[in-house]
């Protein structure tokens, strides 16, 4: 059922189609009576007025009728820190990207780098700054990254359980052509001279060239190899172009292509005393004096093109969205079904 806004939208989309039809009726209707006498290739104006009538009709429909898709969703996510020991708090209730946030902190820590201290100093704050943003960035890169060439596969609804691979369930598998971004030295390594057909590698470490802690863990460094960002693939539709934008306060990774356009922009939200409510109703002792949370934001949207009407494979760039889409909710925001069954 259509929601009251819905249907005054579709209305003004109705009202504005019938005018533009009225309106090209009257324009062709005198246009044709003042070129009645005249004749092109053997035929009156008239004549070829009608086609070209129908085709700006037609384009009238697509362009009213046919709005350009729109997907938005607000992913929190919450670093939290110990004031007792002054350390980033690990808690086994939260999300993997939160987790990971403290493995990336531990290393840095261990490494003895001066960016473990100034980022907790930071967190307090109620403004991000670069270095904050820098980390929640490199975070984020891991997550999105992932040997996924069956990126295009999409999902249905499935009953019983296999023994492995659960995370598989349901999916029907598709390949199609990607573009991979990693880490590498050169534009062109000797890996890439195998010419894959459906595959091209493109460099992602002038994307990432600005970030502090990118680049620390790119040296010598105690965090896992698996981890590091010389391990990461991103695995993108063919001809997908990735850039990052810098503003004060916030960072945007933008994902371009012919057919859609996605951005990730990530902003710090609050800063909290304790641990967030799904959290905190687990930790066993708990105390909320003793911590405090910085509450971060992912604004999520994704735009796609009207071109993806004439598309063959437009499912296959849906499917990419939506895993994208998928990762980052899985990975940076607490389980609400959990959550809310705790409340009751």
């Amino acid at each position: 059922m259509q929601s009251l806004d819905e249907r005054s939208i579709r209305q003004k989309e109705l009202i504005q189609l019938v005018v533009v039809v009225i309106l090209l009726g009257l324009i062709s209707d005198i246009v044709a009576s003042y070129l009645a006498t005249y004749s092109f290739y053997g035929y009156s104006v008239g004549v070829w007025l009608v086609p070209i009538l129908i085709l700006l009709v037609l384009l009238a429909v697509y362009v009213i009728l046919y709005p350009r898709e729109v997907d938005e969703v607000a992913i929190y996510t919450n670093l939290m820190v110990d004031k007792k020991t002054n350390q980033m708090h690990l808690s086994p209730y939260s999300p993997f990207g939160v987790q990971y946030a403290e493995l990336f902190w531990r290393a840095l820590e261990q490494d003895k780098s001066p960016y473990a201290n100034q980022i907790l100093t930071q967190l307090h704050n109620s403004d991000s700054n670069e270095l904050e943003l820098d980390f929640i960035e490199c975070v984020t890169f891991l997550i999105l990254s992932g040997f996924e060439p069956l990126w295009a596969s999409r999902k249905i609804g499935y009953y019983g359980y296999l023994t492995g691979y659960p995370s598989h369930l349901g999916e029907i598998s598709r390949l199609a052509d990607s573009t991979i971004y990693r880490i590498q030295k050169d534009e062109v390594e000797s890996g890439d001279m195998l010419h894959f057909k459906k595959l091209e590698f493109r460099n992602l470490l002038p994307l990432l060239q600005n970030n502090q802690v990118v680049k620390h863990f790119l040296g010598e460094t105690s965090l896992n190899r698996v981890h590091k960002p010389s391990n990461w693939l991103v695995f993108t539709p063919k001809g997908t172009q990735i850039a990052i934008e810098h503003k004060e306060h916030c960072r945007i990774i933008h994902f371009k292509h012919r057919y859609f356009t996605t951005s990730l922009t990530l902003v710090k939200n609050s800063v909290a005393l304790g641990l967030p409510y799904g959290i905190k109703i687990r930790e066993p002792d708990y105390d909320e004096k003793r911590y405090f949370s910085a509450d971060f934001r992912m604004d999520f949207q994704a735009s796609f093109s009207r071109l993806l009407l004439v598309c063959w494979g437009r499912t296959d760039y849906y499917n990419w969205v939506r895993l994208l889409r998928r990762k980052l909710v899985a990975n940076f925001a607490l389980d609400k079904a959990v959550f809310f069954k705790e409340i009751d």
